[in-house]
């Protein structure tokens, strides 16, 4: 598979460092919100004609306005140094981010996004319950 982010509300300058940033070796796919109900590994496969006539689907489903990003096909070395250049050229800050798997592949965007929100609101529930000595 090869390296591809999915970008989800990225604002126009954002999007476009993000493209900069991927050169030509990562493929970055803006996902429209007519396409939040279509499973990731779906996303990540489709190119060409097909992918743009069809991430112009449209869904009845309020689209989530939150920034996120989903990383597909990079080995690990790759997706730390990729996650690096990121957070130098401040892309992505604040963003929901994830990696695709085996599991969650078979989720739509709005699922996960759903999960990633779950996940982070445990983690400032955690986070808020420490004790400032520990």
């Amino acid at each position: 598979m090869k390296k591809t982010v999915l970008s989800y509300n990225l604002p126009a300058e954002e999007e476009a460092a993000l493209r900069r940033l991927a050169g030509d070796g990562v493929s970055v796919l803006s996902v429209p919100p007519g396409r939040f109900d279509v499973r990731l590994s779906a996303l990540v496969k489709e190119d060409g004609e097909e992918k743009r006539a069809a991430f112009e689907e449209k869904t009845a489903e309020e689209p989530f306005r939150e920034r996120m990003m989903v990383f597909a096909g990079f080995s690990e070395e790759a997706f730390d140094a990729f996650l690096s250049s990121l957070r130098t050229g401040k892309v992505g800050t604040g963003a929901l981010k994830a990696v695709l798997t085996p599991s969650n592949s078979r989720w739509t965007s709005r699922e996960l996004y759903r999960e990633l929100v779950k996940e982070r609101e445990a983690f400032f529930r955690l986070r808020e319950n420490r004790k400032p000595w520990r």
